[in-house]
């Protein structure tokens, strides 16, 4: 008589075939959620979504054209103009001290704050001034920017790595723990909404 057992009746064949069916219903449910047809029904934010990483593919597409020489001069480039921006914004700081005209500002938005596609943004905040950096986690500093930040609201003008220029108008929640807003490039015309969280 042959004892022979198939597989799927011993232990490790049930425990394999459980895992399978554990994982494949997880890829079917995450395939539902991305597309929309399970959790957040708000298409605004699945475009916002899209477009923004359509935004990022366009830039590091750029970026990757760039040897490591180039990218390398660009991330000093960009440092420099954040060192000069933070020098004019500490001025004016002073000057604003000086005659009593600093506004108590809304919330303190100073830290790490993280977008989508991995980037993650430096915002130092003093008064009524900020400087922002983007990092990006394959390329480094993509960009810089000043502003100022006025109760809730945002304006930046910005310089990135592909030597474009933009602005992003933004506005921070009523917690003080998400900045949303649109993102205008000047250079490319390509206008997309960004989301950042902390």
């Amino acid at each position: 008589m042959d004892d022979k057992k198939s597989f799927w009746t011993t232990l490790p064949g049930i425990l394999t075939g459980i895992t399978s069916l554990i994982t494949a219903i997880g890829g079917i449910i995450t395939l539902f959620y991305q597309i929309g047809v399970i959790g957040n029904k708000d298409t605004s934010i699945n475009k916002h979504s899209q477009e923004t990483i359509q935004t990022q593919r366009i830039i590091e597409e750029g970026l990757s054209q760039l040897n490591q020489q180039e990218l390398s001069q660009r991330h000093v480039e960009l440092e420099k103009k954040l060192r000069e921006m933070e020098t004019k914004i500490n001025e004016k700081e002073r000057q604003l001290n000086q005659t009593g005209e600093m506004q108590v500002p809304y919330v303190n938005i100073s830290g790490t704050w993280q977008g989508t596609g991995g980037l993650s943004y430096i915002i130092n905040h003093s008064g009524n001034f900020v400087t922002v950096q983007e990092v990006n986690p394959i390329y480094g500093i993509t960009a810089v920017g000043q502003g100022t930040i006025n109760e809730q609201n945002i304006d930046v003008w910005y310089t990135t790595a592909m030597g474009t220029t933009g602005r992003a108008i933004l506005k921070v929640s009523a917690d003080g723990r998400q900045i949303t807003g649109t993102i205008t490039d000047q250079t490319m015309g390509i206008s997309t909404p960004i989301a950042l969280y902390r």
